[in-house]
């Protein structure tokens, strides 16, 4: 081979990682600027739209069915998805007092129809954009959390 040597990749030679005292990489100001504002634009663009959209056609199924899981503990009116994530984002809502689908519907077990009182009575009552919206938050912020722990498992801190 002749005189010319291939450089080992090196995290110092990035310009988006620093390192630090004790030899890990981490984001440097501007990377970490660049994520801050990018997340910011992202849950300011997705809650703009959250507020704005109206429902969709699973949308009140879910949030029914995960009001109703979580003040009965009984996952009776939507079993066949895994109730994590929709029951989370339905916790906001708890503290914002919606009216919980009861009567027929939920002793039929009914996700359709628990989904069809509970949007009827969130129209009544005038709160339907604001119970959405409290459940649509969650998943925004859990997008922001994802992208800065992303960003931080890519600089290399663990």
């Amino acid at each position: 081979m002749t005189g010319t040597s291939v450089a080992s990749p090196d995290r110092t030679a990035r310009p988006e990682h620093q390192q630090g005292a004790d030899g890990s990489a981490h984001l440097s100001r501007r990377a970490a600027w660049v994520i801050c504002l990018v997340a910011v634009l992202f849950a300011g663009s997705s809650l703009r739209q959250a507020w704005t959209d109206g429902p969709t056609f699973d949308e009140a199924n879910d949030l029914a069915s995960s009001l109703g899981a979580l003040t009965r503990h009984d996952l009776r009116a939507n079993p066949q998805h895994p109730p994590l994530f929709r029951t989370v984002a339905a916790i906001p809502v708890l503290f914002l007092h919606p009216t919980i689908p009861d009567g027929a519907a939920w002793d039929r077990a009914s996700g359709h129809d628990l989904a069809v009182q509970f949007m009827h009575r969130e129209v009544a009552s005038g709160h339907l954009q604001r119970d959405l919206f409290a459940a649509r938050v969650v998943p925004v912020l859990e997008a922001v959390a994802i992208a800065w722990l992303l960003a931080e498992a890519r600089s290399g801190v663990a």
